[in-house]
């Protein structure tokens, strides 16, 4: 089954339930399949909120006529921003997840530490930016991706600072062992 949602106030999808696992919903995430008459939320379908979250939800919207829903007209809780269902959106792979974006800010976090200071200063502020992206979900999509944007840089930036201590740290090694080896000549 392929479902629609409302994130941010526009319509996205179609998805099936796999796809919608690696977004960042809600309960109360507004969604539509064929078969409902209007729109309702993912804790009102229970195969899809068990599916998602793993948790019980409350009773089902009962079942309606098998009909294609007309979109809701001007003013309904959506208003203007709906698309119908036949419009393409954008494919799920262009939201970034943040457990994703943690994981990597952590490493480069640690990395940082072992080779160069300024990837760890990195690997931190991508981690104040995925926290800040968890934070802003609920209410500004857009806002949470382009704070996870932000994150992907500094950790990209973190890696590369990390790689390049490391790569220094490897020279100067060297170079001591060499300076060592001639000590022991005289």
């Amino acid at each position: 089954m392929k479902y629609f949602i409302i994130i941010d106030n526009s319509q996205h999808g179609p998805y099936t339930m796999e796809e919608m696992r690696g977004m960042y919903l809600t309960h109360s995430t507004p969604v539509w399949h064929e078969g409902l008459v209007d729109w309702t939320t993912i804790e009102r379908i229970p195969a899809l909120c068990r599916y998602l979250f793993g948790s019980p939800t409350p009773p089902a919207q009962p079942a309606a006529p098998a009909q294609r829903p007309v979109p809701p007209a001007q003013g309904a809780p959506y208003g203007q921003q709906f698309r119908s269902p036949q419009q393409p959106s954008e494919h799920p792979s262009a939201h970034l997840n943040p457990k994703t974006w943690m994981v990597n800010a952590i490493v480069v976090t640690v990395l940082g530490v072992h080779t160069s200071i300024i990837g760890m200063i990195f690997g931190i502020l991508a981690i104040f930016r995925v926290n800040k992206s968890k934070n802003m979900a609920p209410y500004d999509f857009d806002g949470s991706q382009s704070a996870l944007r932000r994150a992907r840089i500094f950790c990209i930036l973190g890696y590369v600072f990390a790689a390049i201590g490391f790569v220094g740290s490897m020279l100067i090694l060297r170079d001591v062992g060499n300076v060592l080896s001639l000590q022991d000549l005289f």
